[in-house]
């Protein structure tokens, strides 16, 4: 137990961030649990942070990238974010949000000698339209924060059916 929730219970109270205080998260429900973060991006009402993804052939003397799948790490990156898309982003309930705005707060860097592979990046990044429209059809009707929201048909039609998208692909 940490010294503000020891406190608290010696005090009689509740932790502030105790899971009784309405904190607990329960089952994440599958249609959310599927989703790549490229996709959970552009459904998202809030940008907490920004995403760096630094890709390179792990455990292998030739940087190939055929290897990348056992060898994708992270790391805590900061970078200046294009503010004002940030904010065209927020601006509004439209959703999904238009491809273009995830340059404000997603980066890929790879580290290699060869050119990667789109393929390699399919299982990370890939976006398909048709989930992302039964998503926020379901997040209407159980999510109190996407009850009002518009689903824009333009946006998911601009939306790969089922690819990495041309602006994530540029980033790299």
């Amino acid at each position: 137990v940490c010294n503000k929730c020891s406190w608290a219970l010696t005090n009689n109270s509740m932790p502030k961030l105790a899971l009784a205080n309405n904190l607990w998260i329960r089952i994440v429900p599958h249609k959310l649990v599927i989703l790549t973060l490229p996709e959970q991006l552009l459904i998202s009402c809030y940008f907490p942070w920004c995403y760096v993804f630094k890709l390179y052939p792990k455990g292998h003397r030739a940087p190939n990238p055929d290897y990348l799948p056992q060898g994708m790490t992270g790391n805590d990156s900061l970078y200046n974010m294009n503010t004002d898309m940030v904010v065209k982003m927020l601006d509004g309930q439209l959703l999904p949000h238009l491809a273009m705005s995830l340059a404000s707060v997603i980066t890929v860097t790879y580290v290699g000698t060869k050119k990667l592979p789109k393929t390699r990046l399919k299982s990370t990044f890939q976006v398909q339209h048709c989930i992302m429209y039964e998503v926020l059809m379901w997040l209407k009707s159980h999510n109190e924060i996407y009850k009002d929201i518009a689903i824009s048909d333009e946006h998911l039609a601009s939306l790969p059916e089922d690819d990495v998208l041309i602006e994530i692909l540029s980033i790299i």
